[in-house]
């Protein structure tokens, strides 16, 4: 992740097999670190972490643990953890934290429960309160783990978006806004179910399609569902790497953060263990295979995260975090010098 609190670091967070969170974080140089499982029987979905911004030094990261509570480790002067008791159903999914800053500085965490409800977490004056947001009446339980967005672009109200995939294998939407109140849309698509978890942006605008919500099908291509104030909200497939066909849950990222000529990559992976990316240049998409580092067949779902020219002395503006069958971390990263591997190996 980015950390607005110091842009030259890097901080990835990942669950260990010993059920404890731990973060891989450059600083002079890469280490890692043990923060422990904030005293449950061990951490079992997650991590999804914040950055707040430089005048509220703070990292958030939240993670689920095997009694279906929600752990925060947070990072003000020091790390702490706090425990976000559930409400009265059971939790299942990866919890998805956001930062609201145009809401009394509010933070939220998105999280799905076993009858396929979407539920809210809500931070207000240091404490946290649970909302129910159930489900789309017209899309049935969600099954997927939630995407969130923040969005106070020019031109576009304040708002919230959670994207979700149900049963009904659509992409649906729960959002609000405080003019509007809260709904949910039903995304649905007649061409291939909807099979992943989806990944989204949100690119202020003027810049168009203000947003961009990518999931992976079925039938193994992948597809985006973009929206701007002038056309409403379009589908767009986007094909696959060829085969083998991509699957899992895709990565989305913002190239123009970097002044990359590219405007939107998004990385996933292939049956095959490859990693994979489609790069969006001037409307059109273009596939690249990045294969893997040394011949290790890439078991986990991408992560990429983009940086602005200048941020590395080598230049570097964007990296893209994956695990190997090994349960080694391993980062396909783009300096000025061109794409390479770089394997962190295990936490210890």
């Amino acid at each position: 992740m980015y950390r607005s609190d110091n842009p030259a670091h890097v901080s990835v967070f990942a669950i260990g097999e010993d059920g404890n969170l731990w973060e891989r974080v450059l600083g002079e140089e890469w280490s890692w670190v043990n923060h422990g499982n904030g005293g449950s029987s061990g951490l079992v979905a997650g991590p999804s972490a914040i950055s707040l911004p430089k005048e509220i030094p703070s990292l958030r990261v939240v993670c689920m643990d095997r009694a279906g509570g929600i752990r925060e480790k947070r990072l003000e002067s020091e790390w702490s953890w706090t425990y976000i008791s559930p409400p009265q159903v059971d939790l299942v999914m990866r919890p998805e934290i956001l930062y609201r800053p145009s809401d009394a500085d509010r933070v939220s965490i998105f999280v799905v429960a076993n009858n396929g409800d979407l539920w809210e977490s809500v931070l207000t004056s240091q404490e946290w309160k649970w909302v129910a947001h159930r489900q789309c009446d017209s899309g049935g339980p969600i099954y997927s783990g939630p995407a969130a967005l923040y969005r106070n672009g020019k031109g576009d109200p304040y708002g919230l978006s959670v994207f979700v995939a149900s049963w009904s294998n659509n992409l649906q939407e729960w959002s609000y806004k405080p003019s509007e109140g809260e709904g949910w849309h039903n995304h649905e698509y007649n061409i291939s179910p909807v099979a992943s978890r989806p990944s989204a942006l949100y690119l202020n605008p003027p810049d168009e399609p203000w947003m961009r919500v990518y999931v992976i099908g079925e039938d193994g291509n992948l597809y985006e569902r973009k929206f701007n104030g002038h056309s409403g909200w379009v589908w767009t497939s986007v094909g696959s790497s060829g085969s083998p066909n991509v699957f899992g849950a895709p990565s989305a990222v913002n190239r123009k953060i970097s002044g990359a000529p590219q405007d939107v990559s998004v990385f996933a992976l292939t049956s095959e263990g490859n990693l994979v990316e489609a790069a969006l240049e001037s409307d059109k998409w273009a596939w690249v295979n990045h294969g893997n580092n040394a011949s290790t067949v890439i078991s986990s779902q991408p992560s990429a995260v983009a940086f602005p020219a200048g941020t590395f002395d080598d230049g570097t503006t964007l990296r893209v975090f994956t695990v190997d069958t090994s349960g080694t971390l391993q980062e396909r990263y783009l300096p000025s010098s061109g794409w390479g591997w770089y394997s962190h190996g295990q936490p210890s």
